[in-house]
């Protein structure tokens, strides 16, 4: 079964090969390496020593999803390191004789 062509492609164009793809990908790749170099040229130039993107280090977290490390801090749930997070059972609690009062 012969392939159909895209709709947006051109009908008196090829498709492109495989090999064409490559060289294209390539040619991307060596453009964006200009650029980056190009970037850290002028940084370098305006006293930025330091890359312009931070190396790829393993994900920290953020305060708020680091309380069960022991620090005191608040975390998401508004309870604090130690907290038994009785709370909701008083919600469930409250809501329950309220609707039992109609």
């Amino acid at each position: 079964m012969r392939r159909q062509r895209p709709r947006h492609a051109e009908p008196d164009r090829p498709e492109p090969t495989l090999r064409d793809v490559m060289w294209g990908l390539t040619a991307v790749q060596e453009e964006h390496r200009w650029m980056m170099d190009s970037l850290v040229a002028v940084m370098q130039n305006l006293g930025m020593d330091h890359p312009p993107f931070p190396n790829v280090d393993p994900i920290v977290s953020c305060p708020s999803q680091s309380h069960n490390i022991g620090y005191d801090i608040v975390g998401p749930s508004g309870t604090h390191h130690g907290d038994t997070d009785d709370d909701d059972d008083e919600e469930e609690t409250e809501t329950d004789s309220e609707g039992s009062e109609e």
